[in-house]
């Protein structure tokens, strides 16, 4: 089963959650400026926690009762 982040009642548009989610994480990860650093944390890391927090921004989208909601 393909799980859906988006759908368009009126076009049957579709948009697949795990290229929603792939490109939330992308978008987050290119946001972090390279001038932004914290004490024993380096930017890299900074932008990879940003990665993960855009990839599971939207997790609950994959209950059923979300994807029966949304096809409704």
């Amino acid at each position: 089963m393909e799980y859906l982040a988006h759908y368009d009642k009126e076009t049957g548009e579709e948009q697949p959650l795990r290229e929603h989610l792939k490109a939330v994480g992308n978008l987050a990860y290119n946001q972090v400026s390279p001038t932004i650093q914290f004490d024993n944390i380096d930017n890299v890391i900074i932008k990879e926690i940003s990665y993960y927090i855009g990839v599971c921004h939207d997790i609950g989208k994959s209950t059923k009762y979300f994807q029966q909601y949304l096809m409704s």
